[in-house]
């Protein structure tokens, strides 16, 4: 297993961040990073995502990706299924791609045998959000 290693370029692409599904109205409950891949909790709050959080069936919670930094606190909007953000270098097209054991994260493996991919590579260094 592998955690793939962000671009300092990492972000959205603005045309497809006005076309994908995204949720807004929550606050991080913690200090949120660029493109980290997060989940809601039972307490409404956004929270880096993590294998070890995981849903009714097993699966590691996933709920979309930031934008931008945010603080915790602060209001924080999740951009899900369809979004294109640029995130690593070398990424093989057509790789699917799971939430890490490393808080925020992504993996090119999966960590649970239940695991679903959050999002997979089109290209070297982009990746399409696949699911909320």
């Amino acid at each position: 297993m592998a955690d793939l290693t962000k671009l300092s370029t990492a972000g959205i692409d603005g045309v497809s961040a006005n076309r994908c599904a995204y949720i807004t109205e929550n606050f991080a409950g913690e200090d949120l990073g660029k493109v980290d891949a997060c989940y809601i909790a039972s307490d409404g709050k956004v929270y880096k995502a993590v294998s070890s959080q995981v849903t009714i069936s097993g699966i590691a919670d996933f709920s979309g990706f930031t934008n931008r930094v945010v603080p915790s606190g602060q209001p924080v909007t999740l951009f899900g299924a369809g979004a294109i953000f640029g995130y690593a270098s070398a990424l093989t097209p057509g790789q699917y791609l799971y939430v890490s054991n490393t808080a925020g994260k992504l993996s090119d493996t999966k960590i649970a045998s239940a695991d679903l991919p959050v999002a997979k590579a089109i290209d070297l260094k982009n990746i399409i959000v696949a699911r909320f």
